[in-house]
């Protein structure tokens, strides 16, 4: 048979929260099926060897743990952040 992935650009969500999105649909999806764009970007952090890093995020705190559980970098803005300009 064919092997089937599940892409989202979604970093609010993890792969589990995917497969229980899919499962109250009735279809059954493994965690390592699923990639998200908090693992893609996580993925290009460590490929750079940026582990042990800061990182500012732009997005969710679920994008910031994601980063630092799967790259093994610092974060630091992401929600709290959010409402603050330049100015």
């Amino acid at each position: 048979g064919k092997r089937v992935l599940f892409m989202t650009n979604n970093a609010t969500k993890t792969p589990e929260k995917v497969v229980q999105e899919f499962a109250s649909f009735g279809v059954s999806v493994a965690p390592v099926e699923v990639m998200t764009s908090s693992i893609a970007a996580a993925s290009y952090l460590e490929a750079k060897g940026l582990r042990g890093s800061k990182v500012y995020v732009v997005g969710m705190d679920s994008l910031a743990h994601e980063l630092q559980r799967r790259a093994g970098v610092e974060t630091f803005g992401a929600q709290a952040d959010t409402g603050k300009s330049r100015e």
